[in-house]
């Protein structure tokens, strides 16, 4: 099989040309620097696998792990138990470039954002996986990107039903100026 490389099974023999896996002990996420850290980790970029994956051994040497546990200073700054989504490159470069908008200032943007981000979706079916969840609300990633200001999913779900109250009204208000 030119090429494929198979993970060994527990409790079968290794052959020559297979390639071993490790399986990770914990959830385990990597920074854009290549170091391997908690899960909810203000550094964590990209999901090196959840507990029970195999990731292959080069990678696993690559991050440092040993045995499929972190190594011991990838702990050093503990998870905040709130947080529940790494930060990306995109919002730390906003952050650094934008000031910071002031409360009301902040909530316009961010409902902004939501509509093209919507309006893009409408208008490219292929781009809605990447700018909507499942429940077609916008991703709060993409979205913080996009506004330059971090927004949590939880303030994400307030302003989406504040711009669907605000369409609809909107809307309600054309028809019945059409209908006049």
């Amino acid at each position: 099989m030119g090429g494929l490389k198979i993970n060994r099974l527990p409790g079968r023999q290794q052959s020559q040309g297979d390639s071993m896996g490790v399986i990770l002990k914990q959830r385990t996420w990597e920074t854009a620097e290549g170091r391997a850290v908690v899960d909810g980790h203000e550094d964590a970029q990209f999901l090196v696998g959840p507990a029970g994956a195999t990731v292959r051994d080069d990678k696993a040497v690559s991050l440092g792990l040993k045995d499929g546990a972190l190594p011991k200073g990838a702990q050093a700054k503990p998870p905040e138990p709130h947080k529940t989504e790494p930060r990306s490159a995109v919002q730390d470069a906003a952050k650094a470039k934008a000031p910071p908008l002031a409360g009301d200032e902040r909530t316009v943007k961010i409902k902004e954002t939501m509509r093209d981000m919507a309006a893009e979706a409408k208008a490219d079916p292929a781009a809605e996986t990447a700018l909507l969840t499942a429940a077609g609300k916008p991703d709060a990633n993409v979205l913080s990107s996009r506004a330059g200001t971090a927004v949590k999913a939880a303030e994400r779900d307030k302003l989406w039903d504040e711009v669907e109250y605000e369409d609809a009204l909107a809307d309600e208000v054309k028809d019945s100026a059409d209908n006049e």
